[in-house]
């Protein structure tokens, strides 16, 4: 019955802290390379970022949480591969776009 809320809470703290991390991460390296990231960059960073984690929520962190069911399964290897992708190419065009 507390399952519930309780993985709602760590779903959120996994989104909120990963995502600091990875988009902070991601614009200190463009920082560092000299490339500047305007708004619709932050944008491509900001959906890449989600992407990413859901790839690993999904793959990972939804097996060692508090809701246990049958339901729970991995994504399958060719979606994991295009989200990655996706998320690669929003990354690589998101200085470009700025």
């Amino acid at each position: 019955m507390i399952r519930g809320p309780l993985e709602l809470f760590r779903v959120v703290l996994i989104v909120v802290f990963l995502g600091v991390l990875i988009a902070s991460g991601m614009t200190f390296i463009y920082h560092l390379i000299h490339m500047s990231v305007g708004g619709l960059g932050f944008l491509f960073i900001f959906i890449a970022t989600l992407l990413f984690i859901f790839v690993l929520y999904r793959n990972k962190f939804q097996f060692h949480g508090f809701f246990r069911g049958k339901q729970l399964q991995k994504l399958s290897v060719k979606l994991t591969l295009t989200l990655l992708v996706i998320a690669v190419l929003l990354i690589i065009i998101a200085p470009i776009v700025s």
